[in-house]
């Protein structure tokens, strides 16, 4: 399995909803669906979401705060209003990070 998260070792695997037990890289089984899945991610105790999107996706949340991100500078043209940061500047060579 790739999963774009670094070097880090997988500290450990979660059900939806659950609780992490331990500190560092943890991973929920989740639905896909980006509302869902931070539904989830919330009930499990996240106060705030780092939320990656490529299409623009406008999902919030009333309990926590919801940063989006893209690496799509299309996407945050056309999507400002709902896309927070625009990380297509660094891939594109324009911006280190």
């Amino acid at each position: 399995m790739y999963l774009q998260a670094g070097t880090a070792r997988i500290r450990e695997v979660l059900e939806y909803g659950e609780k992490p037990s331990k500190k560092g890289l943890v991973i929920m089984d989740a639905p896909g669906h980006d509302v869902e899945s931070m539904t989830g991610m919330i009930a499990g105790g996240v106060q705030l979401i780092a939320f990656t999107t490529g299409q623009g996706t406008p999902v919030g949340s009333a309990v926590a705060p919801v940063i989006k991100i893209t690496g799509n500078t299309r996407t945050y043209r056309i999507m400002k209003e709902n896309v927070d940061t625009n990380a297509g500047t660094v891939i594109e060579g324009k911006e280190n990070l």
